[in-house]
């Protein structure tokens, strides 16, 4: 259940670093463990606002 959080702290730590295809790669697996809450987190934390206009991220918030 909670093996999301770990895939969601990787995608923070590579947004963080700049790296945003690795970022969306472990997003997108935190939201495959754990939909609602990944989600929900990522639309208001501040650690992605550099990939706020990417495409990608964007699909994977809808």
């Amino acid at each position: 259940m909670y093996n999301y959080i770990g895939w969601y702290n990787k995608a923070r730590a590579y947004t963080l670093i700049g790296n945003s295809e690795r970022a969306i790669k472990n997003l997108k697996k935190a939201i495959k463990l754990n939909c609602e809450e990944s989600r929900s987190f990522a639309i208001t934390d501040p650690d992605f606002d550099s990939l706020r206009e990417n495409k990608k991220f964007q699909l994977l918030l809808e």
